[in-house]
């Protein structure tokens, strides 16, 4: 079985729309090492070539568009 993540971060992604907590500003400031997150997804698949989406977000086209085939 394959496995592929295509987010993993909660609800809004990270750095959340309109927190200014530590990370969330560290990341905008670029004062943290941390990457941006979409919000959490997976694609399976028991040979590789044809995948089953799990858990679509709001994210989906960045997602996709992010993930190699």
């Amino acid at each position: 079985m394959f496995i592929k993540v295509l987010g993993s971060a909660a609800g809004g992604g990270f750095p959340q729309w309109n927190c200014n907590c530590a990370n969330c500003q560290g990341l905008r400031d670029g004062t943290i090492q941390a990457a941006p997150r979409t919000q959490s997804s997976i694609i399976v698949s028991d040979n590789g070539k044809e995948w089953v989406l799990c858990n679509a977000s709001p994210d989906i086209s960045q997602q996709i568009a992010h993930t190699p085939s």
